[in-house]
């Protein structure tokens, strides 16, 4: 079997990729290579890597796997390098794509989607949107990623960078193309939910990813986008001069996004100390200010604000006293945006620093116990979604305070 491993050495936000964290002396992608080396005979590995990352740490890895090839190339665009590293294949032939994060991806699964790739001629084979990623990889026909490269390339798709950077989901969704739902025929096992959370832990060792706006790759950065869905749907919604309340700021970089524009903002954080650096780093906005709260008790006043921005929070805390606390400190009218991780199972966290992820009619029915649901937005992956399409990775919420 002929497998790549999307990998690189920073997130899209800008921040250290969690791939390059060391489980037991080795960074992540380490092990993922291994895992497909250790499970499947004769395997061709290939790493695709950024341009950027060329004679940098990944090379390393040639070290341990004397057979590993690595393809550096096209910073924006993982579909490029796809394309480029399966150039000698025939176009018939069916390859694996692993993202070099998932080095607990279920062996089984894999090996499945591959057979049924192969015995239906499909065109892409993965797993359901909200399944949780980090076991999972898909299975591609060569032929059908230089189709979709050659679509996007026509104009006729809106945003092609941001497919450019996660194709599979055309390939499931566009008539042209033969794809199949993979239908798991077990559930992960429980030892290897533990295995997996236990080394995750030494991954994801901060309960935040940060937003380095010098690195940042505009395409794929989800955590950005977040906030610039927010600001859209302010805008179409015709809110100006209004105070807003950026819970969980963290680094103040989605809060500095309201600035300017007519909003009184806040942002607070329960990290006192990044809450003390935004105060000396951020000195000359007066329509801004930082403090140091903790959601699930404000120090607010009743009916402070008249939006509240709650993104990728509600997975860390007990999401009832959150949410009465946020509807408590909300003008009546007024506008709370979440975003949080969507997750189909309940017992497999993609974050060890989360106490639940939620499915979507988890998180609807929570949110409607307070608020009155406007809009779902289900993104996919990056900044893919669709209208008509709310189950995907990750999952935003525009609700309104009616009483």
């Amino acid at each position: 079997m002929i497998f790549l491993i999307q990998g690189s050495s920073r997130s899209w936000a800008g921040d250290i990729e969690h791939c390059m964290n060391k489980i037991d002396g080795n960074p992540a992608i380490y092990w993922t290579v291994k895992r497909v080396y250790d499970n499947f005979d004769n395997a061709i590995v290939q790493l695709i890597a950024p341009e950027y990352d060329k004679g940098g740490e990944l090379e390393l890895l040639k070290n341990d796997f004397d057979k590993l090839k690595i393809f550096y190339g096209y910073d924006e665009s993982p579909l490029n390098r796809m394309v480029e590293a399966t150039k000698d294949l025939n176009a018939n032939e069916h390859f694996v794509r692993i993202n070099a994060l998932n080095f607990q991806f279920d062996i089984d699964f894999i090996k499945e989607m591959h057979k049924s790739a192969k015995e239906n001629n499909y065109d892409c084979v993965k797993l359901e949107d909200d399944y949780p990623v980090h076991f999972v990889g898909e299975v591609y026909k060569v032929s059908a990623i230089r189709k979709i490269k050659k679509i996007l390339q026509e104009g006729n798709i809106e945003n092609p960078k941001y497919h450019e950077v996660h194709p599979k989901f055309l390939l499931m969704r566009l008539h042209e193309f033969n794809s199949n739902y993979y239908k798991p025929t077990k559930n992960i096992a429980k030892n290897e939910v533990i295995l997996y959370m236990d080394r995750m832990k030494q991954v994801m060792f901060s309960e935040r990813q940060n937003i380095e706006g010098k690195n940042q790759i505009a395409s794929g950065d989800q955590l950005t986008y977040h906030y610039e869905l927010a600001d859209r749907f302010l805008n179409e919604k015709k809110i100006i001069n209004a105070s807003l309340l950026d819970i969980a700021c963290g680094t103040g970089h989605g809060t500095l996004r309201f600035r300017n524009k007519g909003y009184k903002v806040c942002g607070a954080d329960y990290d006192k100390n990044q809450i003390d650096k935004n105060i000396k780093r951020i000195t000359d906005e007066n329509d801004i200010t930082f403090k140091q709260e903790n959601i699930m008790n404000l120090s607010f006043s009743n009916a402070t604000f008249d939006v509240v921005l709650c993104m990728e929070t509600i997975e860390h805390v007990d999401p009832d006293k959150s949410l009465k606390e946020l509807k408590r400190v909300l003008k009546k009218g007024g506008y709370l945006i979440l975003s949080t991780p969507q997750n189909s199972t309940t017992e497999q966290c993609i974050n060890p620093q989360h106490l639940y992820e939620y499915s979507l009619e988890e998180i609807k029915n929570i949110v409607s116990k307070y608020f009155e649901i406007e809009n779902i937005i289900g993104l996919k992956a990056g900044k893919i979604y669709f209208e008509d399409d709310p189950i995907g990775a990750n999952t935003m919420i525009f609700a309104k305070k009616v009483d």
